[in-house]
């Protein structure tokens, strides 16, 4: 359930692309946490090489958000053996947990 909400999140988010202009809209921080979320992978780690173009943002702003992020615990950053000089995110506990809560919010709130 919880994963459902968060992809519907996402593919809200998305959606209001095709109807409104997206320099509108800017919660890249946000979309981050998300994009980790849904990973299958346990821990989620992601290249912001692939994390930055899919929530549509430069790698260089990924990078600014990733700080803020690890600065509250919801993130960590992560070097890869055998990718040098790339910069990886992965969820925390905590960031995975606030998530959880704020999906369950949600779906008690009749979102």
């Amino acid at each position: 359930m919880l994963l459902g909400r968060a992809l519907a999140t996402m593919g809200m988010r998305r959606l209001r692309h095709s109807f409104l202009n997206p320099a509108m809209f800017g919660e890249p921080a946000f979309d981050m946490l998300l994009a980790l979320y849904v990973t299958n992978a346990s821990p989620a780690i992601l290249s912001l090489r692939i994390l930055s173009p899919a929530i549509g943002i430069s790698e260089a702003c990924a990078a600014r958000w990733l700080k803020l992020l690890v600065d509250e615990g919801l993130v960590l950053s992560v070097s890869v053996e055998g990718e040098p000089g790339g910069i990886h995110a992965a969820l925390t506990d905590k960031g995975r947990i606030v998530l959880d809560e704020y999906f369950k919010a949600v779906d008690k709130a009749g979102f």
